[in-house]
């Protein structure tokens, strides 16, 4: 069984990227204006565009390609993206 890596380990997450996303909230009431720091594209297709993260797991943004909007994304649960199996 492999380990899952730590939050803060998460292959989603460049060093740089972990280095420059701001906190969250720190892009609230920034609507439109808000800066992508990362954009992920899964293996379903789906765009996921980061803005800010809590510094551990969780990270803020908006999602294009999803039935249902999303907003938040939750790194443990999409390590599986770099091999497929997410």
């Amino acid at each position: 069984m492999n380990a899952q890596p730590s939050s803060t380990e998460s292959p989603l997450l460049t060093p740089h990227a972990r280095q420059h996303m701001p906190p969250l909230y720190s892009q609230e009431g920034a609507a439109f204006d808000a800066i992508v720091h990362l954009h992920i594209v899964s293996c379903t297709g789906w765009h996921h565009f980061l803005t800010e993260w809590d510094g551990e797991n969780i990270c803020f943004g908006y999602v294009v390609g999803c039935p249902v909007p999303r907003v938040g994304l939750y790194l443990a649960q999409r390590d599986g993206w770099r091999d497929g199996s997410g």
